[in-house]
């Protein structure tokens, strides 16, 4: 006879290992989270953001840079000195402890997308990159899809989904070449941290590129399985990947959530002076992805009059 603490045993030992798919928004993480999520034996958690930094301040300030030399919540003994007080949630309880309840409260609110017939759970959070190291302490059995994509496809595709929500976006020529080099920066800052947290956490990390994933999707897909030990045939793969065919989904296009997936329109839609001001400002991410064989001139002295103005402006 089956009970009712039967199943949610199960649920609660598949929630404790799950699989997080991670990488820069507009990378491609959606469509590798619905190709894991068409095999019948996994459960999906679509965009949770339990784990994201500001949600998880308290535990995740370890892996935070110091202010101004201040030590962590954690440790709090640098600033009871001068604040005369017992400092952050150390005074209430140890950080193992929190670790452990705070394991307890999200394995069981993940194993709710569980049912009998699935034996393993991907969560999807793009933002969930830098929490990674926390995600290791809570989950040590966890796996970890990190998505990487030329940064200017990445680009443009923020750029049409903006234009979705507001077709004035960004608002000039000036809006326009500034959100260039920030978005250039901030791609940049985002795939060097996430390789290198990757290379650190002591979790099994399968890394997909999206170019390669569009261009062979059976086999991205036959290794996404036999990375999260999946059983599969080459019926399911055919039927997987004909179900989650871009083209075929019906809300897509233009400043959609969905838009086409193709590689290299960070050439095409990007104009030539936002392309350059991406490039200076990425150009070292972009060369260390293959992305890039050297940055151009007018890519490398956009940066650095950039810079200089910056710097006058203090």
């Amino acid at each position: 006879m089956t009970t009712t603490a039967e199943p949610r045993a199960h649920a609660l030992e598949v929630a404790s290992r799950p699989v997080f798919v991670v990488g820069h928004p507009r990378s491609g993480t959606t469509w590798t989270y619905d190709l894991l999520t068409s095999h019948p034996a996994v459960a999906g958690v679509f965009e949770s953001a339990l784990f994201m930094r500001e949600h998880i301040g308290v535990l995740a300030d370890r892996f935070v840079r110091h202010i101004k030399g201040i030590s962590t919540q954690w440790e709090p003994a640098f600033r009871e000195g001068f604040t005369r007080h017992r400092w952050g949630p150390a005074q209430l309880i140890d950080r193992d402890t929190a670790v452990a309840s705070l394991r307890d409260v999200t394995t069981s609110w993940l194993a709710n997308a569980v049912a009998a017939d699935h034996r393993l759970l991907v969560e999807k959070t793009p933002g969930h990159d830098y929490s990674l190291p926390l995600l290791a302490e809570l989950f040590p059995a966890a796996r970890v899809v990190l998505v990487v994509r030329n940064g200017l496809d990445v680009a443009a595709s923020t750029k049409a989904e903006q234009k979705g929500f507001d077709p004035r976006w960004p608002g000039g020529w000036w809006a326009s070449i500034r959100w260039a080099r920030r978005a250039g920066r901030s791609w940049a800052q985002w795939v060097t941290d996430g390789a290198r947290i990757a290379r650190e956490i002591p979790l099994p990390v399968h890394v997909v590129r999206y170019e390669a994933l569009r261009a062979a999707p059976h086999e991205g897909l036959r290794r996404l399985f036999d990375f999260c030990a999946l059983d599969w045939d080459e019926q399911l793969v055919a039927d997987v990947v004909a179900r989650n065919d871009i083209a075929s989904i019906p809300d897509r296009g233009e400043g959609r959530f969905f838009r086409a997936g193709r590689v290299g329109d960070g050439r095409r839609q990007l104009t030539r002076i936002e392309q350059a001001l991406f490039e200076g400002a990425a150009a070292d991410a972009l060369i260390a992805g293959g992305y890039l064989t050297c940055a151009g001139r007018v890519a490398r002295l956009s940066d650095r009059v950039f810079a200089a103005r910056r710097a006058l402006l203090r």
